[in-house]
């Protein structure tokens, strides 16, 4: 992970930004999370790997506690 840019992450070529740098804070777009999310599961596990988008919910709220956003936690 670039310490730098801790919102792009580098997967070979490929360049995943999760979010937007804004000053000293990173405004995350869950949706291309969930891009870099599949696209990882698909390098560990194979082409078959799946995000069902019934296992949404449960992704977003541990995305939330990674990225310490205590305000969407509280909801």
């Amino acid at each position: 992970m670039n310490n730098r840019q801790p919102h792009i992450i580098q997967e070979g070529s490929v360049q995943y930004r999760l979010g937007e740098l804004k000053g000293n804070n990173i405004s995350y777009d869950f949706k291309k999370i969930l891009i870099y999310l599949d696209a990882k599961g698909k390098l560990l596990f194979g082409k078959k790997f799946k995000i069902y988008q019934e296992d949404e919910v449960i992704l977003y709220k541990l995305c939330i506690y990674f990225i310490r956003d205590f305000e969407a936690c509280k909801k």
